[in-house]
């Protein structure tokens, strides 16, 4: 585990240092807890890793019964992606990305998506909470070949500033067995697809009051497809599914 945060978890400390010197140095299991970051976190090596220590591969997603690190902007962040993967082979799951204290400043505060993965081959997400990114894209996957898996998307967007939980562009992805909960912009809006965009079994739902939003998801490509997913809509949504050719 990255034994360097310990200290930092449930301080006011920033732990963009220890934690970017952890992954790089390919210990990036971090200990239970929150911690805010006051810069990116940007890795460019092979094979990088983003984990709450003793949780396994195959475990459920985070939730209130299965802890994960949780990880927030300081006041101190001034823009860029929280986290921004570039190397083949990354992997991030089971942990918790967070842009509520962001929605807490005033005025509103435009920093950067939670995670970035960027001319990132054979990447992954999964089993993490990725919630309430407001002026960026939750997840934005850009020139690179990606899995998301089982994450649950929640609460990203408002009615002033949509935002679309997963971005893809100039990308090859699977979105797969991911829950969407009360995002205000798109769910996913895949832009160019290269080789194929896959959306399925995935559930995408809205609880409490409306939030008008165009569409469930927006696909752009020559092989996107979707299908299997359960869309749970409420009346403000147009259509539940664009696929674009």
């Amino acid at each position: 585990p990255c034994a360097a945060l310990t200290k930092l978890a449930g301080t006011q400390k920033d732990a963009s240092a220890a934690i970017t010197e952890c992954i790089r140095n390919g210990s990036g299991e971090v200990p239970p807890g929150e911690y805010l970051l006051a810069k990116p976190v940007n890795i460019t090596r092979p094979n990088a890793s983003l984990s709450t220590a003793g949780v396994s591969v195959d475990a459920p997603r985070c939730s209130s019964t299965l802890a994960c690190a949780r990880f927030q902007r300081s006041a101190k962040f001034r823009s860029g992606a929280m986290f921004s993967f570039a190397g083949k082979g990354s992997k991030v799951r089971h942990i918790v990305l967070d842009g509520a204290q962001e929605r807490l400043a005033a005025p509103l505060q435009q920093k950067g998506s939670l995670l970035e993965m960027k001319s990132c081959r054979e990447c992954s997400l999964s089993g993490a909470i990725v919630q309430i990114s407001i002026g960026h894209t939750a997840v934005a996957i850009t020139d690179s070949s990606a899995e998301i898996s089982n994450p649950l998307f929640f609460g990203n967007g408002s009615a002033a500033a949509a935002t679309d939980a997963i971005f893809s562009k100039d990308s090859s992805f699977n979105a797969t067995n991911n829950l969407f909960v009360n995002n205000a912009g798109l769910n996913v809006r895949a832009a160019n697809c290269r080789n194929q965009c896959l959306i399925s079994q995935n559930v995408v739902t809205y609880i409490g009051p409306a939030v008008p939003v165009p569409a469930a998801m927006l696909l752009r490509g020559s092989r996107s497809e979707e299908h299997t997913s359960e869309l749970k809509p409420h009346s403000f949504i147009s259509y539940a599914v664009f696929c674009l050719k």
